[in-house]
């Protein structure tokens, strides 16, 4: 079991027996004597539990494993029942008279006190004797008393430097290696097979995944397939899995509903005629049979396709590969090790100042037998220890143990880091043993379970709230390397991350049977069971009779099953420990579920139901309802409000257009991602809400004091508040509406931490006219501004001084003339900084026909305020739908620019400002009207399509400057005259060349033949081409043609037999030529058949 748990949940009794609750009720229960009995057993039982865990991991002893095992259910009967107790107390302080006897009455199911009264002497009586003779039993044990000294848990809020992780973003010693295994990938002799797979074998914690992560993002890598998917491998040989995983991916295709059959089928479609690299990642399938069959079933796609497969098994890696040796990931250098450590155990200058403390660290790296996880988790844990007596006493410890030398695995040295844990930790990372291998957590989910389990301890308030701590302890886990790969939102809030197999095996190692995650019905539950996570894609018509004996169940996680609505009241009568339950398939919620009165964490996420039962307001222990995605909910119970523990609350994507009544009562709520401003309440009901987070108002009403309500709001004092959203969706008379929302965004003031702010409005509908001038002063923090839909909207808030800005997106302001009113060079407008828009990276401007200009006062949009002082960090501009505007200021280090539907001056203007710091690499135009177009010192450019330009003509000008570009697309641009030999001359670089939609084409330019790097080449729509070049087997990298639409091409040329690099050529919608290029008669069939893909009709 997960060790300190019964340490902990002793603990939690003994607060719960000191509280007020239990000092006024045992004299009207009448077990006084009974509870302080109870208290000096747990107090002895606990001095000694350390000592019982220690010596049955290190002993095994069945005995001390029956014991441990009856305090286990015993300790799990206690804490129901004071946790009852608990809830009576809040229920007493938070009503009075009738009211309270009646909630009690209703939760408990006692009409009698006197009867419920004898009722908890009874079970206090029990839990007593029991722990009397559990206490008895352990004189044969010889139980030390065990003095612990504990981590103060308060160190894990107040020092926030610590829980700061240190991202290392380059991996240590791997480029050598990535760059063989690409050198495999591209190697000539494995082009002609259909399928090549190159295994990465290597014991656990070594980085194969690492290393098979660096060659797929690799640039080269993505370029040379057709697509690029990667499968992480179920450890369990099934098939169905298995493959269903692989169809998950290709396709994105749910496959629980599918037959084995289907799933085949989809992926042969999936892979069809492609290129592809599929990286399997954790192989454990030593069958061979069943491998053929996986390889049988992808030989539809292309030749030169590859699978990289990452396992540690050398048996597997003999079974799957077809390289002549599977490659071997090797250690890290002593010198890689050292640096890797250097970076996770040292402060900044740590190292320098302390040569002792270094020279123990060089140490405890040589014990780490320079495996990068070893290393990663122990230097880590060391960040957070200060003293030489600190790293002493963990260098002897990690002595203590094996060498990882020695015995070829990290599991040793990670328990080690696991036991330096603070206790509440350590039954926090137990619990991620619930889910399965790679799953990818998410942060906010993790904590809200931990906080229903009563895992995250209280601290004084002055210390922060429940949630707070929480956030704290994943982060310490995260800083501590027992999480990676994580995810950041456009604010670099985490929001996902996973956990590495080898430390996923040691939670489920520590858990020790009390959490199991399993797919479908058919494993054997045991007593000891308390968290169950049930996957298949099943009809669950019944409760599993084995799981029937987990009396103790506190969290039941149904994810894929269709339940009964029998099976679901069963569950409810069976399991009235749940603290924890999940499902996305419930369609009805009976009444019943106001029996699980210990629930604290309901998620219904994106079940079918259409009401929520009003027996889920008794659930006064609720701390978390998510209904997010429940399309068809129609309503949220009325009673709702009664819910006063309740801390979060997920309603986005439900349809229903009102919330309960008095919806402001809910005092608790701290996290509530959608308010409807609705008939039953204002923006006034979130005046008491600590909301923080994100919140979305959807104004569904216009109300008759909107203004005054948005006053009383007060969100500007909701400081926890990161990202806001407002949607103006009623109707009405468009000006008295535009109106009305004038003096309701005027009467807003925001809140002042805010990273992420939007607006929109409904299609159709009328928005403000105006946004206050100086809405955006006090707001530092935004990184992100999205304003949409407001066809009214003739006015912006001044977003030049936002030091922090990163992202604006303005989309559909069709009434909008200016970006911003005032002139960009005002003093006032810029603040203390000569900077306009310091950290803006990213400019999207859609459908914006009125938009003249950035700046309505008449002046050169491009004049500087000094030495890249207009947008010195924009990289991407994507506009759209702008055909009015002629100007915008300079954008000096654009290293993407898409534009369509735009006046071609604005172009012109754009590329100019651009070309004096040539940064450009991705340029993409579309239907703009403009004759010529320059590319003069654009020498960064890597990709550039014209699509539907049909006046352009001359492109010559500068393309000799683009000796880098990689990518050229020309489509339907007719009258464009690239065909001049000089115009190809100085793409050296160019390995794809698309030509599409040029009707009038007759040839094909001759300067094309200097293209020597040419790997793909796409004609389309080329209706009059008549002919090949002649020379077109010089092009001796050329390896994927496609040919469509071009009806006269009559035969291939004879140079196309040197053509040797081509793996694939496609021919569609040409009979005469696909004619000539059939097998084996066809008279064209000798010069393609060295092709290793010939295809028609694709």
């Amino acid at each position: 079991m997960a060790e300190s748990i019964l340490f902990k949940i002793i603990g939690r009794v003994l607060v719960s027996i000191g509280k007020s609750a239990y000092k006024d009720g045992k004299s009207y229960w009448g077990a006084t004597h009974d509870l302080e009995k109870l208290e000096d057993s747990l107090r002895f039982i606990r001095a000694r539990v350390h000592d019982a865990e220690k010596r049955h991991e290190d002993e095994s002893s069945e005995v001390i494993r029956e014991w441990l095992g009856r305090l286990r259910q015993v300790l799990y009967r206690a804490d129901d029942l004071f946790d009852d107790v608990c809830t009576i107390s809040c229920l007493k302080n938070q009503a009075s008279g009738s009211k309270l006897t009646k909630q009690v009455r209703t939760v408990f199911s006692s009409s009698n006190p006197v009867i419920f009264n004898q009722k908890m002497a009874k079970k206090i009586k029990s839990i007593r004797k029991e722990l009397d003779d559990i206490k008895l039993k352990m004189d044969g044990l010889n139980l030390r008393v065990c003095l612990t000294v504990r981590e103060p848990l308060n160190r894990l809020v107040l020092e926030r430097e610590t829980i700061s992780y240190v991202k290392v973003d380059s991996v240590i010693g791997r480029e050598s290696e990535k760059n063989k295994i690409i050198d495999i990938l591209f190697d000539p002799k494995y082009a002609e097979e259909i399928i090549s797979v190159i295994p990465i074998v290597g014991f656990g914690g070594l980085g194969k995944t690492t290393l098979a992560q660096l060659v797929f993002n690799d640039e080269r890598v993505k370029k040379h397939f057709d697509f690029a998917k990667w499968v992480c491998v179920p450890e369990v040989n099934d098939q169905k899995e298995v493959l269903g995983k692989i169809l998950k991916a290709l396709s994105d295709m749910s496959y629980d509903d599918l037959m084995m059959e289907q799933i085949q089928s989809q992926i042969r479609v999936a892979v069809k005629e492609k290129r592809f690299l599929l990286v399997l990642d954790d192989i454990w399938d030593e069958s061979r049979d069943r491998w053929l069959d996986l390889i049988s079933l992808l030989q539809c796609g292309n030749r030169g396709s590859k699978i990289v497969v990452t396992t540690r098994s050398d048996v597997v890696a003999s079974v799957v590969g077809t390289v002549p040796e599977a490659y071997k990931l090797g250690l890290l250098t002593p010198e890689e090790s050292w640096t890797l450590f250097r970076i996770l155990a040292f402060k900044k200058g740590q190292e320098e100042d302390n040569l002792t403390l270094a020279q123990i660290g060089k140490e405890i790296v040589g014990n780490c037998g320079n495996v990068p996880l070893a290393i990663r988790v122990v230097g880590s844990l060391l960040y957070s220890k200060h003293t030489e007596k600190e790293w002493e006493l963990f260098r002897d410890a990690q002595l203590s143990k094996a060498k990882l030398v020695d015995l070829g695995n990290i599991m040793s040295v990670l328990k080690l880091s696991y036991d330096y844990l603070p206790s509440a930790l350590k039954q926090c990372f137990a619990y991620c043993s619930l889910f399965p291998k790679d799953y990818e957590f998410k942060n906010t989910e993790l904590v809200r379970l931990w906080m229903a389990q009563g895992y995250v301890e209280p601290l004084k308030e002055s210390l922060g709230m429940e949630e707070d701590v929480a956030d704290q302890y994943f982060l310490e886990l995260l800083r501590r390397n027992f999480f990676q790969d994580v995810k950041e939102n456009v604010t670099n809030d985490i929001i996902r991350c996973k956990m590495h197999d080898l430390v996923h095996d040691l939670a489920q190692h520590v858990a020790g049977g009390e959490s199991i995650v399993v797919k479908g019905t058919a494993a054997q539950f045991t007593n000891r069971l308390v968290h169950a996570n049930l996957c298949g894609g099943e009809m669950l018509s019944e409760v599993p009779q084995s799981l029937l004996v987990a009396r103790n169940l506190r969290s039941l996680l149904l994810k894929g099953f269709s339940i009964s609505s029998s099976t679901i009241k069963e569950l409810f009568l069976k399991f009235g420990s749940l603290r924890a339950l999940e499902s996305c398939s419930i369609e009805i919620v009976p009444e019943s579920i106001g029996r699980l009165r210990h629930l604290r964490y309901l998620n219904l996420s994106g079940s079918p139901i259409e009401f929520l039962p009003s027996g889920i307001t008794k659930l006064d222990n609720l701390k978390t309802l998510d209904v997010n995605y429940c399309r068809k909910l129609k309503q949220l119970p009325r009673g709702l409000t009664k819910l006063s523990n309740l801390t979060q609350l997920g309603t986005r994507g439900c349809p229903f257009t009102d919330l309960p009544p008095n919806f402001g009562r809910m005092k608790s709520l701290l996290v509530l991602n959608r308010f409807i401003v609705g008939q039953n309440n204002g923006l006034d009901a979130l005046a008491d809400l600590n909301l923080r987070g994100k919140l979305e108002i959807v104004c569904l009403r216009r109300r008759i004091n909107a203004v005054l309500e948005a006053r009383v709001a007060n969100l500007i004092e909701k400081k926890q508040l990161v990202s806001l959203s407002f949607h103006f969706e009623h109707h009405g008379e468009q000006a008295a509406v535009a109106t009305r929302d004038d003096e309701l965004l005027n009467s807003l003031q925001l809140p002042p931490n805010l990273k992420d702010l939007q607006f929109s409005g409904r299609k159709g509908s009328s928005f403000p006219r105006s946004f206050p001038r100086r809405m955006l002063n006090d707001l530092p923090k935004l990184v992100q501004i999205h304003i949409q839909r407001c066809d009214s909207c003739q006015a912006l808030p001044i977003f030049s001084r936002l030091p922090l800005l990163r992202d604006l997106y303005l989309r559909e302001l069709k009434a909008l003339e200016y970006v911003e009113a005032d002139d960009f060079r005002d003093s006032d407008r810029v603040s203390d900084s000569p900077v306009y828009f310091p950290a803006l990276e990213s400019l999207t401007l859609h459908c914006m026909g009125e938009l003249k200009r950035w700046s309505k006062v008449e002046h050169d949009d491009n004049v500087h305020l000094g030495p890249c002082s207009l947008f010195p960090r924009l990289r991407i501009l994507e506009i759209r739908g702008c055909r009015k505007s002629m100007s915008l200021p300079a954008m000096l280090q654009l290293e993407s620019l898409i534009a369509s539907g735009i006046h071609g001056e604005l172009l012109t203007s754009i590329l100019a400002s651009s070309s004096s710091t040539p940064t450009l690499k991705y340029l993409h135009i579309e239907s703009i009207e403009l004759i010529s177009l320059s590319f003069r010192n654009q020498y960064s450019m890597r990709e550039l399509y014209m699509k539907d330009c049909g006046s352009l003509r001359n492109i010559s000008d500068g393309m000799q400057c683009l000796s880098a570009l990689e990518t050229l697309g020309i489509e339907n641009c007719e009258d464009v005259d690239a065909w001049d030999t000089s115009v190809w001359e100085g793409l050296k670089s160019l390995r794809t060349l698309e030509i599409l939609g040029m009707p009038n084409l007759q040839v094909l330019p001759q300067g094309i033949t200097c293209l020597t790097t040419l790997q793909n080449l796409c004609i389309v729509g080329l209706l009059n081409l008549t002919a090949l070049p002649e020379n077109i087997g010089d092009y001796s990298q050329l390896c994927d043609l496609s040919i469509k639409w071009s009806p006269k091409l009559t035969a291939v040329p004879q140079s196309f037999s040197s053509l040797t690099s081509l793996q694939t050529l496609r021919i569609d919608c040409c009979p005469e030529l696909e004619k000539r290029c059939q097998q084996p008669d066809g008279p064209d069939w000798p010069l393609i058949r060295h092709i290793p893909t010939v295809m028609f009709d694709w």
